[in-house]
């Protein structure tokens, strides 16, 4: 599974951008007026919309986090699937020779080595 497809990854900028003015118009919009109903001063609003962007960026970046642990996990688990393959080999070829050596062992061979 490739989390970071190049599809994916030209369209990064494109979902971030989209995310942030989202976020942005969305924060705006439903901060405009504090608790009390009075409309926000300008000041206030910029320092909300600040802090809603830094919320952004830290989200950002743990999605990427996230996305280079995945594609480390699935590099690593398809290394181990490599590996269990080479074993799966190595075993039925060592079943193999068992069984010209003793006919009739290689089923018992593959089942008591898990194979």
């Amino acid at each position: 599974m490739n989390v970071t497809a190049p599809e994916t990854a030209a369209q990064l900028p494109l979902i971030r951008a989209f995310v942030c003015a989202a976020a942005l118009a969305c924060s705006a919009q439903a901060s405009a007026q504090s608790e009390g109903g009075t409309a926000m001063s300008l000041d206030e609003l910029e320092a909300h919309i600040a802090e809603q962007k830094a919320a952004l960026d830290t989200v950002i970046e743990n999605r990427e986090l996230t996305a280079r642990k995945a594609e480390s996990i699935s590099e690593a688990l398809e290394q181990a699937k490599a590996r269990e393959a080479e074993v799966q080999a190595e075993l039925e070829t060592l079943c193999d020779d068992r069984e010209k050596l003793e006919p009739g062992t290689k089923e018992a061979c593959l089942k008591q080595n898990g194979g």
